[in-house]
């Protein structure tokens, strides 16, 4: 986004604060729809890398799609190829490709790394410990989101719990994964016992984990896009690699398990994903679906505990709200619709 774009948007955003009933917060971006966990043939699926990206875009009708397959299963030919198709299958307004790579520890977890020059395996002595491969991470400046969490806590120290200090390249969460649904990855009990039954995304939010809501289709099939209504949606100025890859960054995306639901969610004018300063500020939350469908329910939530629910029944809702916040809350909204359809959205967090 150019800098001029990025002073208009900020001054339509600030006016959210003074004047927010009649404002549409859903036409300041644009709304873009995507996968970013995916496996080819480069590792344990059964598409070939060109294929998958050409499903895509043109059956699957995603957006935006990245390929990671198993870092200890590619090779650094492999690594360059998909690097290269990455390339050549963007084209700016119409689709983006990503590279990058699933860090796959048994005992740590398995992290999708987005966007890095090169790759790294758990089993290089460095990144054979999560607190050294979160060193190779921020050296490199990747995107990176946790992966399925909970699959692989059998030794007790998946993703070490979540006590490393955090770091800005961890930018999200799984809270879908194949076709298992936000009942599996964020409505559980997470790994701690009595925290108020916080789930896996909670726990690291209140630990200090910056983190955005993501979801993975975890794709080893053919079917890219078409295997789940299951999306990561970027709210971006344009389709291209530049401004998906600094929404990523930002955490300005949500998690949706409809294919074209939309949703905004600011707070004092700072959109999903910002940083802002302590206070009672404004908040405002909207949500519409391409197919018209009904909305039934709004709620924000606070450090992990439900502060203010809508029961509706609306195609386009728009809400609003005055909150207090102190130094280290956060923020983040999860509608609901008729027919089941559910999608949550980054958190807004609050620092000094």
């Amino acid at each position: 986004m150019s800098w001029a774009a990025r002073i208009f948007f900020f001054l339509v955003i600030c006016h959210v604060a003074t004047n927010v009933y009649g404002f549409d917060g859903l036409s300041v971006f644009r709304y873009y729809f995507g996968s970013l966990h995916n496996h080819s043939t480069h590792s344990d699926g059964m598409s070939a890398p060109d294929d998958a990206f050409n499903y895509a875009r043109k059956k699957g009708q995603l957006h935006f799609f990245a390929l990671t397959d198993h870092a200890n299963m590619i090779s650094p030919h492999k690594w360059s190829v998909v690097k290269e198709l990455a390339k050549r299958h963007s084209q700016n307004g119409l689709f983006v490709a990503l590279h990058g790579f699933e860090w796959s520890h048994p005992r740590y977890g398995h992290v999708v790394v987005i966007g890095t020059e090169d790759y790294c395996t758990e089993s290089e002595a460095r990144m054979n410990e999560f607190k050294g491969f979160l060193s190779w991470l921020k050296e490199k400046k990747g995107i990176a989101f946790f992966a399925h969490p909970g699959e692989r806590n059998r030794a007790g120290k998946e993703f070490n719990l979540f006590v490393d200090a955090p770091i800005e390249e961890m930018v999200g969460m799984e809270l879908w994964n194949k076709t298992r649904g936000f009942d599996v990855f964020y409505y559980n009990d997470g790994y701690y016992r009595n925290d108020g039954g916080k789930g896996f995304f909670d726990e690291a939010l209140v630990r200090g984990w910056r983190l955005g809501a993501g979801g993975g289709e975890d794709n080893h099939g053919r079917n890219f896009g078409t295997k789940t209504n299951y999306r990561v949606v970027v709210l971006a100025s344009t389709l291209s690699k530049e401004s998906i890859t600094s929404a990523l960054r930002e955490r300005r995306f949500y998690t949706s398990s409809d294919k074209n639901l939309r949703l905004f969610f600011a707070i004092q004018g700072q959109v999903m994903g910002s940083v802002i300063r302590p206070g009672y500020h404004n908040v405002l939350v909207q949500a519409a679906d391409d197919d018209g469908e009904f909305f039934t329910k709004l709620e924000l939530v606070k450090n992990g505990q439900v502060v203010k629910t809508w029961r509706i029944k609306e195609k386009r809702p728009t809400y609003t709200c005055k909150l207090d916040f102190q130094i280290g809350d956060y923020l983040y909204l999860r509608v609901k619709q008729a027919d089941g359809g559910e999608a949550i959205s980054s958190p807004i967090f609050v620092r000094q």
